[in-house]
């Protein structure tokens, strides 16, 4: 079942939110001026369009950051909302740890990276293995030291030696692929 909307408020209930569930992007943000106004290591935010957001309980304070950027906050608890900024009028970005339900928004990117703590990982990069199908292609030399490529399908194991021995081997990988979300990953790998 498809959400019709995005709710969610401040830790004291007095202000409450509401949004498109068409969400942009979800990310994870490490630069300090969000790690501050937070008081976290970093900040995980949804952005959604400005038009399909609006706030349903209670009006929030609003504090203009040293960036030109507005930030929105519960006036009684404290809790951060909000984030705006001219460079994205169009758009507003609010704070996943304030949503009814976080936990459908996992971050999939970082934003700011080279801000990070130290001791802040990063979010790791997406797993092949999560997929449906991997077509692992790799380059290998036979006893010969003829260059072949051994594409690892559900279907078994095949070689090429041909001079355009990998883009066959992809194009092989992706005509019989029983995916659409399959990912072909290319290896490298000194023959040994």
């Amino acid at each position: 079942m498809k959400k019709n909307k995005i709710t969610g408020g401040c830790y004291c209930g007095e202000v409450r939110f509401s949004a498109s569930p068409e969400v942009r992007v979800s990310t994870n943000c490490h630069c300090a001026n969000c790690r501050r106004a937070a008081g976290a290591q970093a900040v995980a935010w949804i952005i959604v369009k400005r038009s399909q957001f609006q706030f349903v309980k209670g009006t929030p304070r609003r504090y203009q950051t040293e960036t030109g950027a507005w930030r929105t906050f519960c006036g009684s608890c404290g809790t951060s909302l909000t984030y705006e900024t001219d460079k994205r009028p169009d758009e507003i970005d609010i704070t996943t740890g304030s949503l009814d339900h976080p936990e459908d928004f996992p971050p999939t990117k970082d934003v700011y990276p080279e801000e990070r703590l130290p001791w802040v990982d990063l979010i790791p990069p997406l797993s092949l293995h999560s997929f449906i199908n991997v077509y692992d292609v790799r380059p290998r030399k036979d006893p010969r030291g003829v260059d072949l490529i051994s594409d690892v399908l559900p279907f078994g194991r095949l070689w090429y030696g041909e001079r355009n021995a990998v883009s066959n081997a992809i194009g092989y990988a992706m005509h019989y692929s029983q995916s659409r979300g399959a990912v072909i990953a290319f290896m490298i790998r000194s023959a040994t």
